[in-house]
């Protein structure tokens, strides 16, 4: 993982939100960002400062250095992050600095050193839709009486195939992908695990999809055993790394 990446990109949230960032994080003071944000992400909290520096000239809170080159690590995260949200960059900044979903941020430091605009801001807005649907089914599992009762145990951080476990009182396990979708419409896609492991589970894996998820009151759909109840198609990428695309005629055939 690229550390001082990974600064640069806290260091753009404290330039542009400014106080707001620092009140969100906790900290009263900026030193105190620095230091404890270098210490969670092992980099010299004298270079989250300096990277902060370098983003002040575009926001305009301080002088910072306006006065040498934009650094192409700088001028690509405004190019991929400039248009998120408050809430948004604190999601990522959290998860950054607590080591969560860090296979999803391994795929962003990815973009943003390829420089690709429009790539890493697709992948950015997957991350984003993600976790506002994982949210999403949080709160819904407290509420649904049709899903399996039992202690929910978050699993997104084990690459495991799928987001959380369900552990009922009979010792039983079941276990939920969640899915998120901006609109009404549209697909989604399984990684190879995730297909294979909702194979090998049956009728303890249950797929959520999470639709309108920018939406206060989204719509959110259960198939239980997908693999039995949905036929994707086979994707095979230029990384070798194997995926299973779910066209949405299928999903409504489940609802």
């Amino acid at each position: 993982m690229n550390n001082n990446l990974l600064a640069t990109i806290i260091a753009f949230y404290l330039s542009k939100f400014n106080d707001l960032a620092l009140k969100k994080l906790g900290y009263k003071t900026y030193k105190d960002a620095f230091m404890e944000c270098g210490r969670l992400i092992d980099v010299k909290p004298n270079y989250i400062k300096l990277r902060r520096d370098e983003f002040d000239p575009v926001y305009n809170w301080r002088k910072g250095w306006r006065n040498r080159p934009m650094a192409k690590m700088v001028s690509n995260i405004i190019m991929l992050f400039d248009d998120l949200a408050e809430p948004e960059m604190f999601a990522i900044v959290t998860d950054i600095l607590h080591h969560k979903d860090t296979n999803q941020y391994e795929q962003l430091v990815q973009s943003i050193e390829c420089a690709s605009k429009q790539n890493g801001r697709a992948y950015i807005h997957r991350v984003i839709t993600g976790k506002l649907a994982e949210k999403f089914f949080e709160d819904d599992f407290k509420t649904n009486p049709t899903l399996p009762k039992g202690v929910l145990k978050d699993c997104r951080d084990n690459g495991c195939g799928y987001d959380y476990e369900i552990l009922s009182q009979d010792g039983s396990i079941f276990y939920i992908e969640v899915k998120g979708i901006s609109n009404n419409g549209g697909g989604i896609l399984f990684t190879s695990k995730e297909w294979n492991v909702a194979l090998e589970k049956e009728d303890r894996y249950y797929l959520c999809i999470v639709r309108n998820v920018t939406d206060t009151i989204p719509t959110i759909q259960y198939i239980q055993n997908p693999s039995s109840n949905l036929t994707p198609s086979k994707n095979v990428s230029t990384i070798v790394q194997l995926s299973y695309s779910v066209p949405e005629k299928d999903l409504i055939k489940c609802l």
